[in-house]
Protein backbone atom coordinates (compact mmCIF):
# COMPACT_ATOMS: atom_id res chain seq x y z
CA UNK A 1 0.00 0.00 0.00
CA UNK A 2 1.19 3.49 -0.86
CA UNK A 3 -0.04 6.71 0.78
CA UNK A 4 -2.03 8.89 -1.67
CA UNK A 5 0.44 11.79 -1.30
CA UNK A 6 3.57 9.67 -1.83
CA UNK A 7 5.88 10.28 -4.77
CA UNK A 8 7.84 7.53 -6.50
CA UNK A 9 11.54 7.72 -7.39
CA UNK A 10 11.98 10.84 -5.26
CA UNK A 11 13.14 10.87 -1.68
CA UNK A 12 15.22 12.50 0.99
CA UNK A 13 18.77 12.17 2.24
CA UNK A 14 19.04 13.55 5.75
CA UNK A 15 22.55 14.19 7.11
CA UNK A 16 21.10 13.85 10.63
CA UNK A 17 20.07 10.24 9.87
CA UNK A 18 23.22 8.34 8.84
CA UNK A 19 21.68 4.86 9.14
CA UNK A 20 18.22 3.37 8.64
CA UNK A 21 16.10 4.21 11.69
CA UNK A 22 12.57 3.05 10.84
CA UNK A 23 13.32 -0.62 10.30
CA UNK A 24 14.17 -2.85 7.35
CA UNK A 25 11.91 -5.29 5.54
CA UNK A 26 9.01 -2.97 6.35
CA UNK A 27 5.88 -4.15 4.53
CA UNK A 28 5.14 -1.09 2.42
CA UNK A 29 5.29 2.68 2.15
CA UNK A 30 2.09 3.05 4.17
CA UNK A 31 3.63 1.18 7.10
CA UNK A 32 6.67 3.45 6.86
CA UNK A 33 4.45 6.54 6.91
CA UNK A 34 2.65 5.13 9.96
CA UNK A 35 6.03 4.72 11.68
CA UNK A 36 6.90 8.33 10.84
CA UNK A 37 3.58 9.57 12.23
CA UNK A 38 4.36 7.80 15.52
CA UNK A 39 7.69 9.63 15.96
CA UNK A 40 7.16 13.21 17.06
CA UNK A 41 10.37 14.47 15.37
CA UNK A 42 9.72 12.76 12.01
CA UNK A 43 8.70 15.20 9.27
CA UNK A 44 9.08 13.03 6.14
CA UNK A 45 10.03 9.47 5.26
CA UNK A 46 11.78 7.63 2.45
CA UNK A 47 10.85 3.99 1.81
CA UNK A 48 13.19 1.83 -0.28
CA UNK A 49 11.05 -0.59 -2.28
CA UNK A 50 13.63 -3.41 -2.73
CA UNK A 51 14.99 -3.58 0.82
CA UNK A 52 11.91 -2.42 2.71
CA UNK A 53 14.15 0.13 4.41
CA UNK A 54 12.21 2.87 6.17
CA UNK A 55 14.07 6.10 6.81
CA UNK A 56 12.42 8.57 9.20
CA UNK A 57 13.73 12.00 8.33
CA UNK A 58 13.56 15.68 9.19
CA UNK A 59 14.41 14.93 12.80
CA UNK A 60 16.60 18.02 13.13
CA UNK A 61 13.53 20.21 12.68
CA UNK A 62 13.22 20.64 8.93
CA UNK A 63 12.78 18.26 6.05
CA UNK A 64 15.73 17.89 3.68
CA UNK A 65 15.25 18.78 0.02
CA UNK A 66 13.41 16.28 -2.17
CA UNK A 67 15.72 14.68 -4.74
CA UNK A 68 15.69 11.94 -7.35
CA UNK A 69 16.33 8.49 -5.87
CA UNK A 70 15.27 5.54 -8.06
CA UNK A 71 13.25 2.81 -6.35
CA UNK A 72 11.80 4.76 -3.43
CA UNK A 73 8.55 6.26 -2.22
CA UNK A 74 8.53 9.29 0.00
CA UNK A 75 5.93 11.53 1.61
CA UNK A 76 5.28 13.78 4.59
CA UNK A 77 4.35 12.19 7.92
CA UNK A 78 0.68 12.60 7.03
CA UNK A 79 -1.12 13.27 3.76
Amino acid sequence: EVPPCAVKDQGYIDPAVPSVNGGIEIQDAQACQNACANVVTCKVFTFYINSGGCWLQGISGEAPKLQEIPGVYSAPREC
